[in-house]
């Protein structure tokens, strides 16, 4: 019998979401459906191949046809995963005023080219008052507060797929690698 996780919970796009951002990497992905594998008898293709993805390349590839059954169950998934990508960019990026010009402009350009529940004009606007005032303060103030829904959002997500390993806890059988 074929293991899967459940389709009304779109972890795939979540995954895309982390990782697509620098988010999440490897590192976090692999051992994510590695444990997964080590539970399930057989393990749906795209966990096994999310286990071997290397780069961000390879795991798009890897979770490709797992995001397409999420989005034909339910069609807010790709907004609800966009608005994750969001609040990850806006988490790497809070830390360093350096930046902020950068992730206003990306942000206003994600906005209008993504559905992500935020009027693209939102952070033009910061972004320009920016300019005009070099008020770095209000702008990274107006900036948390347009972004603290995405951020929220991120989070969630994230919980999200570290509570899916709560539902399938690692093996307690031995495995043959332990015999050794």
């Amino acid at each position: 019998m074929l293991n899967d996780l459940p389709l009304d919970t779109p972890y795939a796009f979540y995954w895309n979401a982390a990782s697509v951002t620098g988010f999440a990497g490897p590192d976090d992905w692999q051992p994510w459906a590695d444990q997964l594998i080590s539970v399930w008898d057989s393990p749906a293709l795209w966990i096994l191949n999310m286990s071997l993805a290397k780069d961000i390349d390879s795991l798009r590839s890897a979770i490709w046809e797992r995001r397409r059954q999420e989005n034909g169950a339910n069609h807010d998934k790709s907004r609800i995963a966009n608005q994750g990508a969001l609040g990850y960019l806006y988490l790497l990026k809070k830390d360093s005023p350096e930046v902020l010009y950068e992730f206003l402009k990306d942000a206003g350009i994600a906005a209008d080219m993504c559905s992500v529940g935020m009027d693209p004009e939102e952070p033009y606007g910061i972004l320009n008052e920016l300019e005009k005032t070099h008020d770095l303060l209000t702008a990274e103030k107006k900036t948390h507060e347009l972004f603290e829904p995405f951020l929220e959002a991120a989070m969630n997500q994230w919980g999200t797929l570290q509570a899916a390993l709560k539902l399938y806890p690692k093996s307690k059988y031995r495995t043959p690698c332990d015999w050794w």
